[in-house]
């Protein structure tokens, strides 16, 4: 997988501009990230899921789920945050996995995986990507340094909150990591579910006692986009997070207290490019101008 450093931004910021002089801020950031989706996953997908104008079946759920056929807000706050991620992630062992997989059209599955990914990157968890066996107890998404196994999963749009969901979405999560270790859980909902206030006693009758049940796991982590309605800025959006962690004495008590303190104090990476903020502070730069 070709990789991007923060130069060669610049140097396709720097074209961006000669070629398309005096736009504002929100063209050349979708430019930018438009372009970051060209170099990393590829120009046919770009062409097939970012964009409208083509019909391709392979696709079709990729530009559903980013919006394409609107190029409204949402659309611009996808494939910017996608970039971002993706940009940010590049070097992570196994990432190549989840790019051939979003070019083979698996998109929503794997944007799940990659906020999931830099939910863990921005609380400075290490980490890797792990290729799926297939196999029962050994098809999960993401190590943690420490050995805890992760699996993520999404519910798509048009599901709703409910105590089974959330069972059967945690026992079909446990059924794909290693019995005898600790997992954590990533689930991906709608932001819809946090709507109607159904999703608290969701999670507490469907979680808590799953996780008396099954005590080697650490927890779990909801996840959902976020609109933020008061902003100027049309990417200003965000992501809400509820979790439930517990502890095992099977294993170090010391180490999954510093796991949970990580996952839930919302630490961010400084390290962290977002591409807004990248463009916003090299557009007046000579590196970029001349």
């Amino acid at each position: 997988m070709t990789k991007i450093s923060q130069g060669n931004l610049r140097d396709i910021l720097s074209s961006v501009v000669k070629k398309f002089p005096k736009r504002d801020l929100d063209f050349y950031t979708i430019a930018l990230a438009i372009e970051v989706l060209r170099i990393l996953v590829g120009d046919q997908w770009v062409k097939h899921a970012v964009f409208s104008f083509t019909k391709a079946r392979v696709a079709k759920d990729d530009r559903d789920h980013l919006r394409s056929n609107q190029y409204g807000i949402q659309w611009q706050s996808r494939v910017k945050i996608l970039a971002e991620k993706l940009f940010n992630l590049q070097h992570i062992t196994g990432m190549d996995r989840v790019i051939n997989e979003i070019r083979q059209g698996n998109l929503t599955s794997r944007f799940a995986e990659i906020d999931a990914a830099s939910f863990l990157f921005r609380r400075e968890i290490a980490f890797r990507f792990v290729i799926p066996s297939g196999q029962k107890e050994s098809d999960y998404d993401i190590e943690l340094a420490d050995g805890i196994n992760c699996e993520v999963k999404h519910k798509i749009e048009r599901t709703s909150p409910s105590v089974k969901i959330v069972e059967r979405t945690l026992h079909e999560a446990n059924k794909q990591v290693p019995g005898e270790d600790q997992s954590l859980f990533f689930i991906k909902i709608p932001e819809d579910w946090t709507n109607n206030g159904l999703l608290p006693e969701s999670i507490s009758s469907g979680a808590i006692p799953f996780f008396l049940r099954n005590k080697k796991n650490l927890g779990v982590v909801f996840m959902w986009e976020k609109k933020l309605e008061i902003s100027k800025d049309p990417y200003l959006g965000g992501w809400g997070w509820i979790y439930y962690f517990t502890l095992n004495p099977q294993f170090n008590k010391d180490t999954q207290l510093a796991l949970i303190d990580k996952l839930s104090n919302g630490k961010q990476n400084v390290e962290w490019i977002d591409l807004r903020e990248f463009v916003e502070g090299n557009l007046s730069t000579p590196q970029v101008n001349n």
